[in-house]
């Protein structure tokens, strides 16, 4: 795909997933009773941070803490907070559950998440139709790679969902997206980077023959077709792969075992 968004820096490390690095441990007078009382704390209150370390059976336990400076606890959290939501970042994602997203796995490398069928742009090197109905879809991501399938049904996708071909240039027979020179979708967990990864998709330009055949049709006829109409019929769609798959086989092929 062709677009315009900066390419990553080739020296920034490779998003492999969370690992524990430490506990801070919050310690104040009251500390033998068992309610949770709200912060901040009463006077006399102090934070420790303990390192984790690993055991040589593998097992994972708290070294000893040691006390945190105020300016240590300042930085600590401002690091944490995500000054353009104004709140805590989430399970490395800023604030709220982005709206769409089915899961994630492996700390953030691999997620799932579901966009609704809807009436947008969509662009080609050769011609661009301002508003054409696409389907449901649902994208899958894990390793730099972006997987993109389409479906029939309106509601939330679940495991058993029925996966269909997505009618669209630059994808392969698996639904991997050709990136182009897009420069990568983007680094840390998948939840983080959902945000440029519809801005690729949708907001770019496909670059593929515009007379690719999506089944009997090709695909610049199929858009032509859609132009002034406002739902994508499901009928068009043809399933993804000789016997057809589903969300879960998707992920199973991930070496993702998902459980609902």
């Amino acid at each position: 795909m062709a677009h315009n968004f900066t390419r990553a820096s080739k020296n920034m490390m490779p998003f492999t997933g969370y690992r524990l690095n430490g506990a801070l441990c919050l310690y104040d007078r009251h500390g033998a009773e068992t309610e949770l009382r709200p912060y901040p704390a009463s006077p006399g209150s102090y934070a420790e941070f303990h390192p984790v370390q690993q055991g040589k059976d593998g097992k994972s336990s708290l070294g000893p803490g040691r006390a945190l400076t105020s300016g240590q606890i300042k930085a600590l959290f401002a690091g944490l907070f995500d000054e353009e939501n104004k709140q805590l970042r989430l399970g490395g994602s800023p604030g709220l559950i982005p709206p769409g997203l089915l899961g994630w796995w492996r700390g953030g490398e691999v997620a799932a998440w579901f966009e609704p069928a809807l009436v947008r742009p969509l662009f080609h090197l050769k011609k661009n139709w301002p508003a054409v109905p696409h389907p449901g879809l649902i994208f899958l991501t894990c390793n730099g790679s972006l997987q993109v399938f389409a479906v029939k049904e309106a509601g939330r996708p679940g495991l058993d969902t029925r996966l269909f071909a997505a009618p669209y240039w630059n994808l392969s027979g698996d639904g991997r997206l050709c990136l182009g020179n897009c420069g990568g979708l983007g680094e840390g967990p998948a939840p983080d980077r959902i945000k440029r990864i519809r801005q690729i998709f949708f907001n770019s330009y496909f670059s593929h023959d515009r007379g690719t055949a999506y089944g009997k049709i090709p695909l610049d006829a199929l858009w032509d077709g859609l132009a002034g109409k406002t739902k994508f019929p499901p009928r068009l769609l043809f399933p993804q792969g000789k016997t057809g798959q589903t969300l879960a086989g998707a992920l199973a092929a991930l070496g993702i075992k998902a459980e609902a």
